[in-house]
């Protein structure tokens, strides 16, 4: 279990890695990237939105991901 986890953590990290250089990326591009099937990307990212890092912009084939922005202070 704790294999898994540390395997998480490193896949949402090579997520947020990727998109802090390209900006926005499909599901399509982080699973090719990544070497996962779509659906466990969708799974980390859903996991990446619900703890606010990232935020989705579009609807289905179309939807793009990218970091949410940080609040100006």
């Amino acid at each position: 279990d704790r294999k898994m986890k540390e395997k998480t953590r490193q896949q949402r990290d090579a997520v947020i890695e990727y998109l802090t250089v390209h900006i926005t990326a499909k599901n399509t591009d982080l699973a090719e990237l990544l070497g996962l099937k779509p659906t466990r990307v969708r799974e980390l990212l859903a996991g990446l939105i619900e703890d606010q890092i990232v935020v989705a912009e579009g609807e289905k084939k179309s939807r793009i991901y990218k970091l949410k922005e940080k609040a100006s202070m």
